[in-house]
Protein backbone atom coordinates (compact mmCIF):
# COMPACT_ATOMS: atom_id res chain seq x y z
CA UNK A 1 0.00 0.00 0.00
CA UNK A 2 1.88 3.10 -1.10
CA UNK A 3 1.24 6.37 0.48
CA UNK A 4 0.57 7.90 -2.73
CA UNK A 5 -2.82 6.21 -3.37
CA UNK A 6 -6.24 6.36 -3.07
CA UNK A 7 -6.25 3.18 -0.94
CA UNK A 8 -3.66 4.90 1.67
CA UNK A 9 -6.02 7.89 1.96
CA UNK A 10 -9.11 6.06 2.76
CA UNK A 11 -7.21 3.65 4.78
CA UNK A 12 -5.36 6.99 6.95
CA UNK A 13 -9.32 8.21 7.40
CA UNK A 14 -10.38 5.24 8.85
CA UNK A 15 -7.49 4.93 11.25
CA UNK A 16 -7.87 8.50 11.91
CA UNK A 17 -11.46 8.51 13.14
CA UNK A 18 -10.64 5.13 15.51
CA UNK A 19 -7.91 7.15 16.86
CA UNK A 20 -9.20 10.60 17.36
CA UNK A 21 -12.53 8.50 18.93
CA UNK A 22 -10.12 7.09 21.11
CA UNK A 23 -8.33 9.83 22.00
CA UNK A 24 -12.11 11.32 22.46
CA UNK A 25 -12.90 8.82 25.08
CA UNK A 26 -9.76 8.71 27.13
CA UNK A 27 -9.15 5.12 25.86
CA UNK A 28 -5.11 4.96 25.01
CA UNK A 29 -4.98 1.42 25.15
CA UNK A 30 -7.65 1.22 22.54
CA UNK A 31 -5.78 4.05 20.62
CA UNK A 32 -2.53 1.65 20.80
CA UNK A 33 -4.45 -1.64 19.62
CA UNK A 34 -6.08 0.41 16.73
CA UNK A 35 -2.34 1.41 15.88
CA UNK A 36 -1.32 -2.01 16.29
CA UNK A 37 -3.71 -3.62 14.51
CA UNK A 38 -3.64 -0.85 11.51
CA UNK A 39 0.27 -1.27 11.34
CA UNK A 40 -0.50 -5.04 10.79
CA UNK A 41 -3.00 -4.12 8.06
CA UNK A 42 -0.43 -1.85 6.32
CA UNK A 43 2.18 -4.37 6.15
CA UNK A 44 0.21 -7.10 5.47
CA UNK A 45 -1.63 -5.51 2.31
CA UNK A 46 1.78 -6.29 0.25
CA UNK A 47 1.81 -10.41 1.27
CA UNK A 48 0.25 -11.35 4.54
CA UNK A 49 2.76 -14.10 5.08
CA UNK A 50 5.43 -11.32 5.97
CA UNK A 51 3.52 -10.43 9.15
CA UNK A 52 5.29 -13.74 10.67
CA UNK A 53 8.67 -12.22 10.43
CA UNK A 54 7.82 -8.97 12.21
CA UNK A 55 5.87 -10.91 14.64
CA UNK A 56 8.84 -13.15 15.15
CA UNK A 57 11.01 -10.46 15.44
CA UNK A 58 9.05 -8.71 18.19
CA UNK A 59 8.87 -12.14 20.36
CA UNK A 60 12.60 -12.25 19.84
CA UNK A 61 13.34 -8.72 21.20
CA UNK A 62 10.79 -8.63 23.85
CA UNK A 63 12.57 -11.46 25.48
CA UNK A 64 15.92 -10.79 24.38
CA UNK A 65 15.23 -7.03 26.30
CA UNK A 66 14.29 -8.74 29.35
CA UNK A 67 16.56 -11.32 30.04
CA UNK A 68 19.75 -8.65 28.94
CA UNK A 69 18.20 -6.58 32.01
CA UNK A 70 18.21 -9.67 34.00
CA UNK A 71 14.30 -9.91 33.85
CA UNK A 72 12.29 -12.09 32.06
CA UNK A 73 8.51 -11.71 30.75
CA UNK A 74 5.34 -12.66 32.91
CA UNK A 75 4.24 -16.35 32.77
CA UNK A 76 0.98 -14.66 30.99
CA UNK A 77 3.20 -12.74 28.42
CA UNK A 78 5.29 -15.76 27.53
CA UNK A 79 2.57 -18.12 26.88
CA UNK A 80 0.15 -15.47 25.67
CA UNK A 81 3.26 -14.55 22.79
CA UNK A 82 4.15 -18.15 21.67
CA UNK A 83 0.24 -18.91 21.66
CA UNK A 84 -0.62 -15.43 19.42
CA UNK A 85 2.97 -15.92 17.57
CA UNK A 86 2.34 -20.51 16.84
CA UNK A 87 -1.48 -19.71 16.24
CA UNK A 88 -1.28 -16.22 13.61
CA UNK A 89 1.64 -17.51 11.93
CA UNK A 90 0.39 -20.83 11.42
CA UNK A 91 -2.86 -19.01 9.66
CA UNK A 92 -0.88 -16.00 8.01
CA UNK A 93 1.30 -18.73 6.45
CA UNK A 94 -1.05 -21.83 6.19
CA UNK A 95 -2.20 -23.05 2.19
CA UNK A 96 -5.26 -21.99 2.59
CA UNK A 97 -6.80 -19.41 0.07
CA UNK A 98 -8.72 -17.46 2.34
CA UNK A 99 -10.16 -15.12 -0.65
CA UNK A 100 -11.93 -18.11 -2.69
CA UNK A 101 -13.40 -19.38 1.05
CA UNK A 102 -15.04 -15.97 1.15
CA UNK A 103 -16.22 -15.94 -2.04
CA UNK A 104 -17.72 -19.27 -2.07
CA UNK A 105 -19.68 -18.63 1.09
CA UNK A 106 -21.04 -15.37 0.91
CA UNK A 107 -23.74 -14.32 -1.67
CA UNK A 108 -22.59 -13.10 -4.66
CA UNK A 109 -24.49 -9.83 -4.62
CA UNK A 110 -21.87 -8.59 -2.14
CA UNK A 111 -18.88 -8.83 -4.75
CA UNK A 112 -20.76 -6.70 -7.52
CA UNK A 113 -19.12 -3.23 -8.21
CA UNK A 114 -15.50 -4.77 -9.16
CA UNK A 115 -14.90 -6.59 -6.21
CA UNK A 116 -12.67 -9.22 -7.96
CA UNK A 117 -14.78 -12.01 -8.34
CA UNK A 118 -15.26 -13.40 -11.94
CA UNK A 119 -19.07 -13.35 -13.14
CA UNK A 120 -20.50 -16.66 -13.04
CA UNK A 121 -18.53 -18.03 -10.07
CA UNK A 122 -20.72 -19.94 -7.65
CA UNK A 123 -18.59 -21.34 -4.62
CA UNK A 124 -15.41 -22.42 -4.12
CA UNK A 125 -13.84 -26.17 -5.25
CA UNK A 126 -11.92 -28.08 -3.01
CA UNK A 127 -8.61 -27.53 -5.16
CA UNK A 128 -9.08 -23.78 -4.97
CA UNK A 129 -8.65 -24.14 -1.25
CA UNK A 130 -4.69 -24.63 -1.60
CA UNK A 131 -2.78 -22.01 -2.43
CA UNK A 132 1.09 -21.64 -1.66
CA UNK A 133 3.17 -24.48 0.39
CA UNK A 134 3.02 -26.34 3.89
CA UNK A 135 6.81 -25.78 3.64
CA UNK A 136 6.33 -22.15 4.64
CA UNK A 137 3.84 -23.30 7.62
CA UNK A 138 5.93 -25.65 9.19
CA UNK A 139 9.07 -22.93 9.06
CA UNK A 140 7.11 -20.69 10.60
CA UNK A 141 5.83 -23.02 13.56
CA UNK A 142 9.17 -24.96 14.04
CA UNK A 143 10.78 -20.75 14.28
CA UNK A 144 8.48 -20.61 17.04
CA UNK A 145 9.06 -23.68 18.18
CA UNK A 146 12.87 -22.63 18.57
CA UNK A 147 12.38 -19.78 20.07
CA UNK A 148 10.20 -21.16 22.89
CA UNK A 149 12.83 -23.50 23.70
CA UNK A 150 15.89 -21.52 22.79
CA UNK A 151 14.56 -18.81 25.35
CA UNK A 152 13.63 -20.64 27.94
CA UNK A 153 16.72 -22.09 28.10
CA UNK A 154 18.09 -18.47 28.74
CA UNK A 155 16.20 -17.68 31.24
CA UNK A 156 18.00 -20.54 33.77
CA UNK A 157 21.52 -18.74 32.87
CA UNK A 158 22.53 -16.37 35.57
CA UNK A 159 24.63 -12.80 35.40
CA UNK A 160 27.01 -11.94 32.75
CA UNK A 161 26.15 -15.27 31.05
CA UNK A 162 22.56 -14.82 30.36
CA UNK A 163 23.04 -11.02 29.00
CA UNK A 164 25.77 -12.25 26.86
CA UNK A 165 23.34 -15.09 25.39
CA UNK A 166 20.29 -12.83 25.02
CA UNK A 167 22.67 -10.39 23.28
CA UNK A 168 23.97 -12.65 20.88
CA UNK A 169 20.55 -14.61 20.57
CA UNK A 170 19.23 -11.52 19.30
CA UNK A 171 21.74 -10.41 17.14
CA UNK A 172 22.09 -14.11 15.13
CA UNK A 173 18.36 -14.32 14.80
CA UNK A 174 17.73 -10.93 13.36
CA UNK A 175 20.96 -11.19 11.35
CA UNK A 176 19.79 -14.70 9.97
CA UNK A 177 16.26 -13.82 9.19
CA UNK A 178 17.56 -10.58 7.20
CA UNK A 179 20.47 -12.23 5.53
CA UNK A 180 18.06 -15.39 4.25
CA UNK A 181 15.64 -13.40 2.99
CA UNK A 182 17.65 -10.80 1.67
CA UNK A 183 20.92 -12.60 0.47
CA UNK A 184 20.79 -15.98 0.28
CA UNK A 185 20.33 -15.97 -3.72
CA UNK A 186 23.24 -13.03 -4.46
CA UNK A 187 25.62 -15.37 -2.12
CA UNK A 188 24.96 -18.38 -4.04
CA UNK A 189 24.99 -16.59 -7.48
CA UNK A 190 28.30 -15.29 -6.62
CA UNK A 191 29.74 -18.39 -5.50
CA UNK A 192 28.98 -19.73 -9.03
CA UNK A 193 30.35 -16.53 -10.45
CA UNK A 194 33.59 -16.92 -8.71
CA UNK A 195 33.97 -20.69 -8.60
CA UNK A 196 32.56 -21.41 -12.29
CA UNK A 197 30.19 -23.49 -10.96
CA UNK A 198 26.22 -23.93 -12.01
CA UNK A 199 24.09 -22.58 -9.50
CA UNK A 200 20.87 -22.21 -11.39
CA UNK A 201 19.45 -25.59 -9.38
CA UNK A 202 20.19 -24.12 -6.19
CA UNK A 203 19.08 -20.76 -6.42
CA UNK A 204 15.52 -20.25 -4.27
CA UNK A 205 13.76 -17.29 -6.01
CA UNK A 206 13.39 -15.43 -2.21
CA UNK A 207 10.82 -12.52 -2.51
CA UNK A 208 12.58 -9.66 -0.42
CA UNK A 209 9.84 -8.80 2.30
CA UNK A 210 9.32 -5.13 1.71
CA UNK A 211 10.87 -2.75 4.64
CA UNK A 212 13.07 -6.04 6.52
CA UNK A 213 16.68 -4.25 6.57
CA UNK A 214 14.60 -0.84 8.65
CA UNK A 215 12.63 -2.65 11.17
CA UNK A 216 15.27 -5.33 11.29
CA UNK A 217 17.75 -2.62 12.18
CA UNK A 218 15.27 -1.11 14.69
CA UNK A 219 15.22 -3.76 17.08
CA UNK A 220 18.76 -4.65 17.12
CA UNK A 221 19.13 -1.40 18.31
CA UNK A 222 16.85 -1.63 21.38
CA UNK A 223 18.69 -4.72 22.52
CA UNK A 224 22.21 -3.50 22.01
CA UNK A 225 21.13 -0.27 23.72
CA UNK A 226 19.84 -2.28 26.71
CA UNK A 227 23.01 -4.60 26.76
CA UNK A 228 24.79 -1.02 26.75
CA UNK A 229 23.22 0.23 29.47
CA UNK A 230 21.81 3.27 27.81
CA UNK A 231 17.81 2.06 28.16
CA UNK A 232 15.31 -0.06 30.07
CA UNK A 233 14.18 -2.87 28.60
CA UNK A 234 10.00 -2.02 28.41
CA UNK A 235 7.29 -4.45 30.19
CA UNK A 236 4.63 -3.57 27.88
CA UNK A 237 4.44 -5.78 25.64
CA UNK A 238 1.48 -3.95 23.18
CA UNK A 239 3.88 -0.95 23.44
CA UNK A 240 7.27 -3.03 22.32
CA UNK A 241 4.95 -4.80 19.05
CA UNK A 242 3.97 -1.00 18.08
CA UNK A 243 7.28 0.35 18.27
CA UNK A 244 8.40 -2.74 15.74
CA UNK A 245 5.45 -1.88 13.59
CA UNK A 246 4.68 1.32 13.53
CA UNK A 247 3.05 1.56 10.32
CA UNK A 248 4.39 5.27 9.11
CA UNK A 249 7.84 4.46 9.20
CA UNK A 250 7.59 0.66 9.10
CA UNK A 251 8.88 0.03 5.41
CA UNK A 252 11.32 2.97 4.17
CA UNK A 253 12.29 4.70 7.64
CA UNK A 254 13.19 6.32 9.39
CA UNK A 255 15.07 3.94 11.64
CA UNK A 256 14.28 5.09 15.15
CA UNK A 257 15.65 4.32 18.52
CA UNK A 258 13.80 2.66 21.30
CA UNK A 259 15.09 5.41 23.78
CA UNK A 260 12.77 8.24 21.93
CA UNK A 261 10.41 6.30 20.19
CA UNK A 262 9.37 3.65 23.04
CA UNK A 263 8.50 6.43 25.30
CA UNK A 264 6.12 8.59 22.86
CA UNK A 265 4.42 4.84 21.83
CA UNK A 266 3.56 4.28 25.52
CA UNK A 267 2.11 7.44 27.06
CA UNK A 268 -0.76 9.29 26.17
CA UNK A 269 -0.41 11.34 23.52
CA UNK A 270 -2.41 14.79 22.64
CA UNK A 271 -3.69 16.10 19.41
CA UNK A 272 -3.15 19.87 18.99
CA UNK A 273 -3.35 22.16 15.93
CA UNK A 274 0.33 22.99 15.68
CA UNK A 275 0.62 18.82 15.37
CA UNK A 276 -1.95 18.98 12.56
CA UNK A 277 -0.63 22.22 10.89
CA UNK A 278 3.01 20.80 10.77
CA UNK A 279 2.06 17.53 9.91
CA UNK A 280 -0.47 18.46 7.28
CA UNK A 281 2.45 20.66 5.47
CA UNK A 282 4.74 17.68 6.06
CA UNK A 283 2.96 14.92 4.37
CA UNK A 284 1.61 17.94 1.78
CA UNK A 285 5.39 18.60 0.88
CA UNK A 286 6.55 14.66 0.58
CA UNK A 287 3.51 14.10 -2.22
CA UNK A 288 4.96 17.09 -3.73
CA UNK A 289 8.25 15.98 -3.85
CA UNK A 290 6.65 12.34 -4.77
CA UNK A 291 4.24 12.64 -7.74
CA UNK A 292 5.51 16.12 -9.01
CA UNK A 293 9.12 15.95 -8.90
CA UNK A 294 10.48 12.31 -8.68
CA UNK A 295 7.80 10.13 -10.91
CA UNK A 296 7.99 12.44 -13.38
CA UNK A 297 12.07 12.42 -13.63
CA UNK A 298 11.87 8.93 -13.22
CA UNK A 299 10.39 8.50 -16.85
CA UNK A 300 13.82 10.10 -17.95
CA UNK A 301 15.92 7.58 -15.32
CA UNK A 302 14.36 4.82 -17.08
CA UNK A 303 15.10 5.48 -20.46
CA UNK A 304 18.36 6.36 -20.12
CA UNK A 305 18.76 3.56 -17.96
CA UNK A 306 17.14 0.62 -19.21
CA UNK A 307 18.95 -2.59 -20.68
CA UNK A 308 20.02 -2.59 -24.15
CA UNK A 309 20.40 1.29 -23.92
CA UNK A 310 23.98 2.59 -25.59
CA UNK A 311 23.79 6.19 -24.48
CA UNK A 312 26.13 8.88 -25.09
CA UNK A 313 27.37 10.84 -22.58
CA UNK A 314 25.43 14.10 -21.98
CA UNK A 315 22.68 12.00 -22.12
CA UNK A 316 24.32 9.50 -19.19
CA UNK A 317 25.74 12.53 -17.04
CA UNK A 318 21.92 14.33 -17.43
CA UNK A 319 20.09 11.31 -16.67
CA UNK A 320 22.40 11.12 -13.60
CA UNK A 321 21.32 14.52 -12.65
CA UNK A 322 17.72 13.52 -13.00
CA UNK A 323 18.10 10.60 -10.71
CA UNK A 324 20.27 12.60 -8.23
CA UNK A 325 16.58 14.62 -7.73
CA UNK A 326 14.76 11.42 -8.15
CA UNK A 327 16.28 9.32 -5.39
CA UNK A 328 16.14 12.43 -2.78
CA UNK A 329 12.78 13.31 -3.88
CA UNK A 330 11.29 10.15 -3.45
CA UNK A 331 12.95 8.58 -0.28
CA UNK A 332 13.10 12.34 1.55
CA UNK A 333 9.15 12.50 0.08
CA UNK A 334 8.40 9.47 1.85
CA UNK A 335 10.45 10.00 5.02
CA UNK A 336 8.35 13.88 5.36
CA UNK A 337 4.91 11.73 4.87
CA UNK A 338 5.79 9.20 7.55
CA UNK A 339 6.87 12.45 9.77
CA UNK A 340 3.65 14.34 8.55
CA UNK A 341 1.27 11.22 9.68
CA UNK A 342 2.91 10.71 12.94
CA UNK A 343 3.04 14.54 14.20
CA UNK A 344 -0.67 14.88 13.50
CA UNK A 345 -0.81 11.80 15.80
CA UNK A 346 1.56 13.21 18.73
CA UNK A 347 4.33 11.29 17.49
CA UNK A 348 7.79 13.21 16.16
CA UNK A 349 10.06 10.87 14.04
CA UNK A 350 13.48 12.17 13.69
CA UNK A 351 14.79 14.29 10.74
CA UNK A 352 16.19 12.09 8.13
CA UNK A 353 17.46 14.36 5.61
CA UNK A 354 18.74 17.80 5.82
CA UNK A 355 19.16 19.57 2.79
CA UNK A 356 21.69 17.25 1.97
CA UNK A 357 23.09 18.73 -1.63
CA UNK A 358 23.92 21.37 0.37
CA UNK A 359 27.00 19.50 1.33
CA UNK A 360 30.74 20.22 0.21
CA UNK A 361 32.21 17.15 1.38
CA UNK A 362 31.35 13.40 1.47
CA UNK A 363 31.33 13.62 5.33
CA UNK A 364 28.99 16.58 5.59
CA UNK A 365 26.75 14.84 3.21
CA UNK A 366 26.74 11.78 5.61
CA UNK A 367 25.28 13.82 8.27
CA UNK A 368 22.90 15.24 6.24
CA UNK A 369 21.39 11.90 4.21
CA UNK A 370 19.40 8.96 5.55
CA UNK A 371 20.63 10.46 8.80
CA UNK A 372 18.72 7.15 10.45
CA UNK A 373 21.14 4.99 8.58
CA UNK A 374 24.05 6.84 8.62
CA UNK A 375 23.98 7.44 13.07
CA UNK A 376 22.97 3.64 12.77
CA UNK A 377 25.94 2.62 11.28
CA UNK A 378 28.26 4.97 13.12
CA UNK A 379 27.18 4.40 16.69
CA UNK A 380 27.03 0.67 15.91
CA UNK A 381 29.04 -0.74 13.83
CA UNK A 382 31.56 2.21 13.23
CA UNK A 383 32.33 2.70 16.72
CA UNK A 384 32.05 -1.29 17.63
CA UNK A 385 34.86 -1.67 15.30
CA UNK A 386 37.32 0.84 16.71
CA UNK A 387 35.63 4.24 14.59
CA UNK A 388 38.34 6.79 15.11
CA UNK A 389 40.99 5.17 17.91
CA UNK A 390 44.35 3.41 16.65
CA UNK A 391 46.33 4.77 13.17
CA UNK A 392 45.24 6.07 10.41
CA UNK A 393 45.31 2.57 8.80
CA UNK A 394 42.40 0.88 11.32
CA UNK A 395 40.46 4.48 11.03
CA UNK A 396 40.36 3.68 7.35
CA UNK A 397 39.32 0.20 7.42
CA UNK A 398 36.79 1.06 9.74
CA UNK A 399 35.68 3.31 7.04
CA UNK A 400 35.41 1.28 4.19
CA UNK A 401 33.91 -1.71 6.43
CA UNK A 402 30.82 0.57 7.59
CA UNK A 403 30.36 1.63 3.94
CA UNK A 404 30.64 -1.63 2.45
CA UNK A 405 28.18 -3.13 4.78
CA UNK A 406 25.91 -0.06 4.29
CA UNK A 407 25.93 -0.39 0.59
CA UNK A 408 24.75 -4.11 1.24
CA UNK A 409 22.57 -2.82 3.53
CA UNK A 410 20.75 -1.06 0.26
CA UNK A 411 20.62 -4.78 -1.64
CA UNK A 412 22.08 -7.99 -3.00
CA UNK A 413 23.50 -6.22 -5.78
CA UNK A 414 26.92 -5.68 -6.93
CA UNK A 415 26.41 -2.17 -7.95
CA UNK A 416 25.57 -1.94 -3.93
CA UNK A 417 28.75 -3.36 -3.09
CA UNK A 418 30.90 -0.89 -5.22
CA UNK A 419 28.60 1.90 -4.36
CA UNK A 420 29.35 1.15 -0.69
CA UNK A 421 33.16 1.13 -1.45
CA UNK A 422 33.22 4.09 -3.71
CA UNK A 423 31.57 6.42 -0.93
CA UNK A 424 33.87 4.71 1.32
CA UNK A 425 36.81 6.02 -0.60
CA UNK A 426 35.39 9.16 -0.54
CA UNK A 427 35.11 9.70 3.00
CA UNK A 428 39.17 7.81 2.91
CA UNK A 429 40.05 10.53 0.99
CA UNK A 430 38.71 13.29 2.55
CA UNK A 431 39.88 12.82 5.80
CA UNK A 432 43.16 12.49 4.23
CA UNK A 433 43.47 15.22 2.41
CA UNK A 434 41.21 17.83 5.09
CA UNK A 435 44.22 19.01 6.96
CA UNK A 436 45.88 20.28 3.21
CA UNK A 437 42.24 21.78 2.41
CA UNK A 438 42.48 23.67 5.36
CA UNK A 439 45.52 25.00 5.25
CA UNK A 440 45.37 26.35 1.42
CA UNK A 441 41.87 27.63 1.52
CA UNK A 442 41.27 31.33 1.91
CA UNK A 443 40.08 32.88 5.29
CA UNK A 444 37.74 34.99 3.83
CA UNK A 445 36.10 37.26 1.09
CA UNK A 446 35.56 36.54 -2.24
CA UNK A 447 38.48 33.89 -2.33
CA UNK A 448 36.20 31.95 0.20
CA UNK A 449 33.19 31.72 -1.35
CA UNK A 450 34.52 30.58 -4.75
CA UNK A 451 36.60 27.77 -2.89
CA UNK A 452 33.27 26.84 -1.63
CA UNK A 453 31.47 26.77 -5.04
CA UNK A 454 34.23 25.09 -6.65
CA UNK A 455 34.34 22.80 -3.41
CA UNK A 456 30.38 21.95 -3.77
CA UNK A 457 29.97 21.62 -7.34
CA UNK A 458 33.41 19.10 -7.72
CA UNK A 459 31.68 17.01 -4.75
CA UNK A 460 28.31 17.17 -6.15
CA UNK A 461 29.84 15.61 -9.15
CA UNK A 462 31.35 13.09 -7.23
CA UNK A 463 27.85 12.17 -5.85
CA UNK A 464 26.27 12.01 -8.90
CA UNK A 465 29.00 8.89 -10.55
CA UNK A 466 28.31 7.14 -6.88
CA UNK A 467 24.50 7.95 -8.25
CA UNK A 468 25.63 5.76 -11.00
CA UNK A 469 26.93 3.06 -9.32
CA UNK A 470 23.20 3.03 -7.12
CA UNK A 471 21.29 3.05 -9.92
CA UNK A 472 22.71 0.58 -12.72
CA UNK A 473 21.72 -2.76 -12.72
CA UNK A 474 24.75 -4.97 -13.71
CA UNK A 475 28.27 -4.21 -13.44
CA UNK A 476 28.29 -4.89 -17.21
CA UNK A 477 26.40 -1.78 -17.15
CA UNK A 478 28.08 0.14 -14.90
CA UNK A 479 31.02 -0.09 -17.32
CA UNK A 480 29.15 0.88 -20.35
CA UNK A 481 27.59 3.74 -18.65
CA UNK A 482 31.22 4.79 -17.30
CA UNK A 483 32.79 4.97 -20.75
CA UNK A 484 29.60 6.33 -22.62
CA UNK A 485 30.37 9.41 -20.18
CA UNK A 486 33.83 10.03 -22.13
CA UNK A 487 32.44 10.58 -25.61
CA UNK A 488 29.71 12.07 -27.70
CA UNK A 489 30.33 15.54 -26.15
CA UNK A 490 30.10 17.33 -29.54
CA UNK A 491 26.62 16.89 -29.85
CA UNK A 492 25.74 17.73 -25.83
CA UNK A 493 23.01 20.31 -27.44
CA UNK A 494 20.96 17.33 -28.28
CA UNK A 495 20.51 16.23 -25.04
CA UNK A 496 19.89 19.95 -23.57
CA UNK A 497 16.29 19.55 -23.72
CA UNK A 498 16.48 16.88 -21.24
CA UNK A 499 18.13 19.19 -18.48
CA UNK A 500 15.81 22.03 -19.02
CA UNK A 501 12.88 19.22 -18.11
CA UNK A 502 14.97 18.17 -15.44
CA UNK A 503 15.29 22.17 -14.41
CA UNK A 504 11.32 22.50 -14.70
CA UNK A 505 10.75 19.66 -12.13
CA UNK A 506 13.26 20.55 -9.54
CA UNK A 507 12.75 24.30 -9.45
CA UNK A 508 10.26 24.60 -6.65
CA UNK A 509 12.49 22.20 -4.44
CA UNK A 510 15.80 24.37 -4.93
CA UNK A 511 13.69 27.51 -4.34
CA UNK A 512 12.00 25.77 -0.64
CA UNK A 513 15.28 24.45 0.16
CA UNK A 514 17.51 27.81 -0.60
CA UNK A 515 15.05 29.42 1.91
CA UNK A 516 15.41 26.19 4.32
CA UNK A 517 19.11 26.13 4.16
CA UNK A 518 19.37 30.36 5.05
CA UNK A 519 17.08 30.02 7.49
CA UNK A 520 18.32 26.72 9.42
CA UNK A 521 14.71 25.74 9.64
CA UNK A 522 13.13 22.66 7.28
CA UNK A 523 9.49 24.19 8.43
CA UNK A 524 10.32 27.78 7.11
CA UNK A 525 7.21 27.85 4.87
CA UNK A 526 5.64 27.93 8.03
CA UNK A 527 6.50 30.96 9.05
CA UNK A 528 5.92 32.54 6.24
CA UNK A 529 2.89 35.35 5.90
CA UNK A 530 0.16 33.93 5.45
CA UNK A 531 -0.53 35.17 1.93
CA UNK A 532 2.98 33.73 0.84
CA UNK A 533 1.62 30.51 2.27
CA UNK A 534 -1.00 29.91 0.26
CA UNK A 535 0.28 30.93 -2.43
CA UNK A 536 2.45 28.16 -2.41
CA UNK A 537 0.04 25.86 -1.51
CA UNK A 538 -2.14 26.75 -3.96
CA UNK A 539 1.10 26.56 -6.61
CA UNK A 540 2.05 23.58 -5.34
CA UNK A 541 -1.44 21.94 -5.43
CA UNK A 542 -1.60 23.07 -9.19
CA UNK A 543 1.69 21.72 -10.12
CA UNK A 544 0.61 18.37 -8.69
CA UNK A 545 -2.81 18.61 -10.15
CA UNK A 546 -1.96 19.46 -13.68
CA UNK A 547 1.92 18.28 -14.52
CA UNK A 548 1.96 15.57 -11.15
CA UNK A 549 3.09 11.60 -12.42
CA UNK A 550 0.16 9.55 -11.31
CA UNK A 551 0.70 6.28 -12.34
CA UNK A 552 1.51 5.10 -8.71
CA UNK A 553 4.88 4.30 -9.21
CA UNK A 554 6.46 2.25 -5.97
CA UNK A 555 8.97 4.44 -3.91
CA UNK A 556 12.30 3.39 -3.71
CA UNK A 557 13.58 2.32 -0.69
CA UNK A 558 10.79 -0.16 -0.69
CA UNK A 559 12.94 -2.30 -2.00
CA UNK A 560 15.37 -2.42 1.09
Amino acid sequence: MNFNTPSFALFMLCVGVFYVVAQCLKLPRFQKVVLLAASYYFYGSWDPQFLTLILISTAIDFCCGLGIDDQQPTRNQHVGLFVALTVFSGLLTAPINWSSIVTGYLPLSAFDGGWGVEPGTTGVSAGSLISGSWRNCAACLSAAAAILSTTAFGFTLTGATRRRFFLWFSLVSNLALLGFFKYCDFFVESFGTLTGCDTSGSVLGIIVPVGISFYTFQTLSYTIDIYRGEMKPTRNLLDFALFVSFFPQLVAGPIERASVLLPQLAERRKLDWQGIQVGSWLVGWGLFKKIFIADNLARFVNEAYAPGVNPEGPLVLFATYAFAFQIYCDFSGYTDIARGISRMMGVELMVNFNIPYAATNPQSFWRRWHISLSTWLRDYLYVSLGGNRGTGAFIYRNLMLTMFLGGLWHGARSNFVWWGLYQGALLCGHRLLEPTLQRISPRGGFGKSATRFFCWASFMHLMCYGWLLFRVDSSEQLVQMTTALSHGWESWTQHAGLLARILWFAWPLMIVQFFQYRSRNLLVVLTWPWAIRWACYVGMFYLTVIFGAFDVVEFIYFQF
